[in-house]
């Protein structure tokens, strides 16, 4: 199994406030491992981890991460692979996990770091290798034992699932049949919706409905009444008035604006 590195670091430190924001990264494969708490953002929730945890990105995946709170300290890798680069090894994709930092860890990626910075011989083929080397071990140090994180993945994943039937139509939806769906009262749902994506779910609702809104104003002919009634509201003046307060125009301006007459 080899790779090409095209990028890589140890203890890569950034200043605070430091926020790394890009949706499109055309590299394969992003490993990440963050010696500090971190803020990171996958499938449009931030979930806030705890030190040593990692991530291995795959291209076309948005990666947001930041710290908590004062400097970042990580390790990268951003390296080109086929898929079965990865056959040998239990690692998983666009989610987090957690590792108890090795010797030999350290040891490739000091290697990778001083390599790549090597311009006098060509270091690619002992650079892959290292990276291969990584991965290998990274799936020897992963904690596979804390029922903590498997929890943590549960809910996750049932908070994100939720969501996503939300988008569908978050006209029919309010804060009590989320609650009762997930199985939580409503101000337990609350706190840990809150945590889970940093809004209150009847904001999130709230904001679907809007952007349902806008995206009907832009693509469709029907009439504000129509929007109004497709967006869950009884009255069309108070659909308006919402619409309004959200976006600063009204549901015409914004039609207006966005499909100018030719």
């Amino acid at each position: 199994m080899s790779a090409s590195v095209v990028g890589g670091y140890y203890k890569k430190d950034e200043e605070p406030g430091f926020c790394f924001d890009h949706p499109h990264v055309s590299t394969k494969f992003t490993f990440l491992h963050f010696y500090c708490p971190v803020i990171l953002q996958l499938n449009n929730a931030n979930i806030q981890t705890e030190s040593d945890a990692c991530i291995i990105y795959k291209s076309g995946t948005p990666q947001f991460y930041k710290a908590v709170s004062g400097e970042l300290l990580y390790d990268y890798i951003k390296f080109e692979a086929d898929d079965d680069f990865f056959f040998n090894v239990d690692l998983p994709f666009d989610e987090i996990f957690y590792i108890d930092v090795s010797s030999d860890y350290k040891t490739q990626m000091k290697f990778i770091t001083w390599a790549l910075t090597e311009k006098l011989t060509d270091q690619s083929t002992s650079i892959g290798l290292a990276c291969a080397n990584v991965m290998s071990e990274l799936s020897q140090i992963r904690r596979f034992s804390s029922s903590r994180i498997k929890r943590e993945n549960e809910i996750n994943f049932k908070l994100n699932t939720l969501r996503k039937k939300v988008e569908q139509n978050p006209e029919q939806w309010n804060v009590n049949l989320m609650a009762d769906d997930y199985g939580l009262t409503r101000s337990h749902f609350t706190n840990l919706y809150k945590d889970h994506f940093g809004l209150s779910p009847a904001d999130d609702i709230h904001n679907l409905i809007n952007e349902k809104a806008r995206h009907l104003l832009e693509t469709t002919e029907m009439t504000v009444n129509e929007i109004a009634e497709a967006c869950g509201y009884t009255a069309c003046e108070n659909f308006i008035r919402s619409f309004k307060k959200s976006n600063g125009l009204s549901p015409l301006q914004f039609r207006k604006q966005k499909k100018p007459e030719a």
